[in-house]
C-alpha cells in the first residue's frame, strides 16, 4: 500500500498517517457484560470477541439497550453541540476499527448507522425501509447475508474499476485495509468503510465509492448518481473529516462513468439529527412507521409476541378510514395485497401489547395469540388480527 502515497501531498501523509495510527479502541467506559470467558483485551470497541466472535453481550434487550442508552446519550449531547458550533463536523478526529474477520466486521457494523445505510434512515432505500434497518439493529430479523451474482461480481470489478478511475483521472489511490471500519468520534453512531481514499489532490484526502450497475439501471446515472448513493458518500465525507468524494461506476459491464461530489455540511448535519432520531428509537424500542412488507410483520411479530390479557387502548380516529379501505380492499374493489398488509400492520402496531383497542365510533379490533400446532413444523404461537363491529 505504500507505493500508492509516494506522490501524496505532505497533508495527506500526515493523515494516512494517523489512519494507519489509529487502531482500536477498548470500551472501558461503556457497559460490559460478556460471558465467553476471553479476556477484556480480546474484546474490539463493538464488543465482538476476536477469538470466539461472540458479540461481546447477552442476548437480552436489557444488556443491549444499556449499550444503546450510553451512545445514544452521547450522541444527544453532540448533537446539540453541532446545533451550536457546526464547524466540528469537519474538525473531530474519527477512530479506525480494524476486525480480524469478515464476520467480526458484519457484528461490528452493528453497533452504528454504516454509510450505506444512512439512505434507509432518510426512506430513501430503494432496497430497505426504515423499519427493516431497526429490526436488523435490534436482531429482530437478519439481514439478508446472501451474495448475489450481482454482488459477487460487483466485488470482482472493484479493482478493475478503481485501476480505470486512477487512470481517467490521473488520481492516486489507497485501498484502505480489509475489514475495517471508521466511526465519527462526534456522533459515534455515524461509521464508514472506504472502497477506496484518494490522495495527493488540492483538496485534501477524498473517498471513493466504487459501483457497478445493469445497463437498464444507465437512465439512473445520466446527469448525477442515484441520490441514496449521494447520501453514502456525504456520511463517509462526515466521518473522515474529508471535504469532497467520488463515486465510479460501470454501466452493463461496459461504460464507466464517475462524478464528483462536494461535501454538503447542511445536509449533513440534517443526517446527524435523523440519525440521532433513529438512534434513540433503538433505545426506547419505538418502531419507525411500518409499511406492507413481509419484514415489517414479522418484526411487529417479534416486537409484540404476545398480549397483555385485558388491557384496552383508544386508537385513533385514522383508523376508521383504515378499516374503510381495509373493507374494500377484502372484496376486491380496489387496492393491492401489500397495502391491505400495510394498514393491517399499522393497526398493529397502534395495539402493541394491548389485547384490545377501541375506535370512536365503537368499531373494536383485538389482536390475541393462540397456539398452531405441529406437524410438519414445530407449534407455534402466533396473534391473529379480528375486527368486531360496533353493537
Amino acid at each position: 500500500m505504500g507505493a500508492l502515497f509516494a506522490d501524496s501531498t505532505d497533508r495527506d501523509k500526515a493523515q494516512l498517517a494517523e489512519i494507519r495510527a489509529l487502531d482500536r479502541q477498548m470500551i472501558d467506559d461503556r457497559a460490559y457484560n460478556c460471558s465467553c470467558g476471553h479476556e477484556r483485551a480480546k474484546h474490539w470497541r463493538g464488543g465482538a470477541c476476536e477469538v470466539c466472535l461472540c458479540d461481546g453481550f447477552d442476548e437480552t434487550a436489557r444488556s443491549r439497550s444499556i449499550w444503546l442508552s450510553i451512545a445514544a446519550s452521547r450522541a444527544a449531547n453532540r448533537s446539540e453541540n453541532m446545533t451550536q458550533q457546526p464547524e466540528l463536523l469537519s474538525t473531530e478526529p474519527w477512530t479506525r476499527e480494524a476486525f480480524p474477520t469478515k464476520e467480526a466486521w458484519l457484528k461490528g457494523r452493528r453497533q452504528g448507522i454504516g454509510a450505506s445505510e444512512a439512505s434507509a434512515v432518510l426512506g430513501l432505500n430503494p432496497w430497505k425501509s426504515p423499519l427493516q434497518l431497526y429490526g436488523e439493529k435490534l436482531e429482530l430479523v437478519e439481514p439478508d447475508a446472501t451474495e448475489s451474482e450481482a454482488m459477487e461480481w460487483g466485488l470482482r470489478l472493484e479493482p478493475l474499476i478503481a485501476d480505470k478511475y486512477a487512470a481517467a483521472t490521473g488520481r492516486k489511490l489507497a485501498d484502505p485495509e480489509p475489514f475495517t471500519l471508521y466511526r465519527s468520534r462526534a456522533y459515534e453512531f455515524m461509521t464508514a468503510s472506504f472502497d477506496r481514499l484518494i490522495t495527493g489532490d488540492p483538496r485534501g484526502l477524498g473517498v471513493l465509492q466504487i459501483k457497478t450497475t445493469g445497463a437498464f439501471k444507465a437512465e439512473d446515472w445520466e446527469d448525477e448518481p442515484p441520490v441514496y448513493y449521494q447520501v453514502q458518500v456525504q456520511q463517509e465525507c462526515a466521518v473522515l473529516g474529508a471535504t469532497w468524494g467520488s463515486l465510479a461506476v460501470l454501466i452493463g459491464g461496459q461504460r464507466f462513468r464517475w462524478f464528483d461530489l462536494a461535501r454538503n455540511d447542511r445536509f449533513v448535519g440534517l443526517l446527524v439529527e435523523r440519525e440521532a432520531a433513529f438512534w434513540q428509537r433503538l433505545i426506547t424500542m419505538d418502531p419507525p412507521p411500518v409499511d406492507g412488507s413481509d419484514s415489517a410483520r414479522e418484526i411487529l411479530r417479534r416486537l409484540y409476541p404476545k398480549e397483555t390479557a385485558g388491557l384496552v387502548v383508544n386508537l385513533p380516529a385514522d383508523v376508521i378510514d383504515w378499516d374503510a379501505e381495509l373493507q374494500a380492499l377484502k372484496v376486491g374493489l380496489k387496492g393491492s395485497e401489500a397495502r391491505k398488509q400495510e394498514l393491517e400492520n399499522k393497526i398493529k402496531a397502534i395495539l402493541g401489547e394491548a389485547e384490545t383497542g377501541i375506535c370512536t365510533n365503537g368499531l373494536q379490533f383485538t389482536w390475541k395469540a393462540s397456539e398452531r400446532k405441529g406437524y410438519v413444523v414445530e407449534a407455534t404461537t402466533v396473534r391473529t388480527l379480528r375486527r368486531k363491529e360496533a353493537k
